[in-house]
């Protein structure tokens, strides 16, 4: 059987591309979470949050869905920070969640730890007690 040494011996000569297409299907739980969840609902929490320590129209603009996606992900998987800051770059799934797909978009992990401390307890218990409400009648 023959060995293939292509990219061992020399280096490619021409850029490689940035770009990888994954197909993520259908039936990816990250995928479906996407489709399914109250976007719109969800930022209304985040910002009432948020604009008690920060002032949410002043700034660069803060990409909520990014945030938002990233705090499902890793409360759902109880990553570290810098587990989902890896897996925002890289998870094909998580990056349609966090609706960044198209784009070379991610997060760093304190960005990740300054949103979930914005949102603190009364937040997250603000999520919990929606989904609670929505989903366990």
């Amino acid at each position: 059987m023959s060995t293939d040494m292509r990219g061992i011996i020399q280096p490619s000569l021409f850029l490689r591309s940035p770009v990888i297409s994954v197909v993520v299907p259908e039936t990816n739980r990250y995928r479906i979470l996407a489709d399914n969840l109250p976007w719109l609902s969800m930022a209304e929490i985040a910002n009432r949050q948020r604009a008690k320590s920060v002032d949410i129209h002043n700034g660069r603009p803060l990409n909520v869905r990014l945030h938002l996606g990233a705090y499902v992900a890793q409360s759902m998987n109880n990553w570290t920070d810098r587990e989902t800051e890896d897996m925002v770059r890289c998870h094909g799934g998580v990056r349609i969640l966090c609706g960044v797909e198209a784009s070379d978009t991610d997060l760093d992990h304190t960005s990740i730890e300054d949103f979930r401390n914005v949102l603190g307890k009364e937040g997250a218990q603000q999520y919990f007690d929606w989904f609670k409400f929505q989903f366990w009648r």
